[in-house]
């Protein structure tokens, strides 16, 4: 914000009262999480530089009259947010792009067999759910009960995870899953503040409780992406609880509600 008239339109303000000329060369800089900065081209005279953060879901600009502090500001927390595997902004309305759906082996492998179409470990009972009427109920002890479809969950804030899923004594599996935060899903439906927990019912009928402490520390979320595509038919299409850090059981696959207890 310029606190005076006295600023010029490159952004300097003089020292004395004598004017001072904009800077002859501000450069125009772009900066871009694959390739950081680079300059692009050099502006005329007196005009004023803007400096463009891609990628294009938090893409942003500021002028250089606002000062370096406020560019730090916005590159640190897009920083922030990759780290912890998030999208920088929530997505827009308007069109999601496809997840395709990995092929489903032609054999289903038995408990705790490895699926060889996504190098995944099975268990539970397969469920073959049509996305299109699929709902996630949020239900229990909150004030307003939710019914959220596939691509309303998409349109939440992304969080990804590369932590295994351990089954102990029987396998490790590593991949990269990314979802909606479970947190900010309980957020929507408004939790009654003596709520300590919640249980997480799986359309084959398995269901296991996890306390709110456990939900906030491990970074809990709802995936509906595995590797880049749509979830595996046999690993929770179209959505599974992940905890990042904790069990494998509390890895709820065919989630289709979330009870807060």
């Amino acid at each position: 914000m310029r606190r005076s008239n006295d600023v010029t339109p490159g952004g300097i303000r003089p020292v004395s009262g004598t004017p001072r000329p904009p800077l002859a060369v501000t450069p125009w800089v772009t900066f871009s999480v694959a390739t950081c900065f680079r300059t692009v081209a050099t502006p005329p005279p007196g005009s004023e530089s803007t400096v463009s953060v891609e990628p294009g879901l938090a893409s942003r600009h500021l002028r250089t009259g606002q000062g370096a502090m406020k560019l730090w500001h916005v590159l640190g927390t897009l920083g922030i947010a990759l780290l912890l595997g998030a999208d920088p902004v929530p997505r827009a309305p308007g069109e999601l792009p496809t997840l395709a759906l990995p092929p489903r082996p032609d054999v289903i492998p038995g408990y705790a067999e490895l699926d060889p179409t996504t190098g995944l470990h099975m268990t539970g009972t397969p469920q073959f759910i049509p996305v299109a009427t699929w709902r996630l109920k949020v239900s229990g002890r909150v004030a307003r009960p939710q019914s959220l479809g596939y691509d309303e969950l998409r349109r939440m804030r992304r969080v990804s995870s590369k932590d295994p899923l351990v089954c102990r004594g029987y396998f490790e599996d590593y991949a990269t899953w990314a979802g909606a935060p479970l947190p900010e899903v309980l957020e929507r439906a408004a939790m009654d503040p003596r709520a300590r927990a919640v249980e997480l019912v799986s359309a084959d009928g398995y269901r296991t409780e996890a306390d709110l402490e456990e939900v906030r520390r491990s970074g809990a979320f709802l995936a509906y992406e595995w590797e880049g595509k749509a979830l595996p038919e046999l690993h929770g299409y179209p959505l599974r609880a992940v905890f990042p850090g904790s069990p494998g059981y509390r890895w709820v696959k065919w989630l289709v509600e979330i009870r807060v207890l």
